[in-house]
């Protein structure tokens, strides 16, 4: 069981994650965790309990392959079960800035078909509670590994709206090829406020374009860093060719 702490990197095969049961959680709290479920193709959610605010709060589940987002869903009442394609899940809780409620209990277990497309993972998750800096390079040493699909998560947990993370991706060298195609591929997505009337039912929003990108030259001049109060980065690669991988600058501003 994954009681008590605001997220996490969860890589059991089935498990249970109880946040706050049947205590009042605080106003506009993140909280982020990543379910690997090793090699395997599908993954059942169950919340069981929950006390959250419907109309306000909730939690977000998205699943990821080599494309981005897979599958999205969204729990508001207990009890309620879904079975979701992937092989990596994302669940975010989201509390707004008017209400509270209590927390929830919710399970998870692995389906028995594997994944015969990925060879190789990993997965890091930050939880950006300090005011300040730092450089993130992945892999830390040497060149990144072919059919593979790992995932950096940067969450800023605190109840302040105005509490954010920068990120800027200050080099990056995956495999292209000779058609300046990208063969390996990184996506970029940023969790924020959406900006529409409530429920909001998605915080998600993707950063660099449908398919990935590779190169530095495939960055946007325009908006040289994103700003949100998380961050999530998916490394994809093929079966062949390999290289550096990335550099971002992240930090927390405020």
């Amino acid at each position: 069981m994954h009681g008590g702490d605001c997220g996490g990197v969860l890589t059991e095969t089935q498990g249970l994650i109880e946040y706050k049961l049947n205590e009042t959680y605080n106003r506009y709290e993140r909280c982020l965790w990543t379910i690997r479920s090793p090699y395997r193709t599908k993954i059942r959610l169950s919340l069981l309990e929950s006390g959250m605010q419907q109309r306000y709060d909730n939690i977000q589940i998205k699943t990821f392959n080599g494309s981005g987002i897979r599958d999205s869903f969204v729990f508001t009442v207990a009890p309620r079960t879904v079975t979701m394609v992937g092989t990596v899940t994302l669940v975010l809780f989201t509390s707004n800035l008017a209400n509270e409620g209590t927390g929830f209990s919710l399970s998870y277990a692995v389906e028995a078909e594997y994944d015969n497309s990925l060879l190789y993972y990993e997965d890091q998750h930050r939880i950006m509670d300090v005011v300040g800096g730092d450089l993130v390079r992945f892999p830390e040493s040497g060149l990144y590994r072919n059919l593979e699909l790992s995932t950096l998560t940067f969450i800023r947990p605190h109840f302040n709206p105005y509490e954010t993370i920068d990120m800027n991706i200050t080099s990056l060298e995956l495999e292209a090829g000779v058609d300046g195609q990208c063969r390996d591929r990184l996506h970029v997505y940023v969790i924020k406020e959406p900006g529409t009337v409530e429920p909001n039912l998605n915080h998600f929003f993707r950063y660099t374009p449908e398919d990935g990108i590779c190169q530095s030259t495939d960055l946007s001049p325009v908006t040289p860093f994103v700003r949100a109060y998380g961050i999530v980065l998916i490394l994809a690669t093929d079966q062949q060719g390999r290289g550096n991988g990335f550099e971002i600058g992240i930090k927390s501003p405020t």
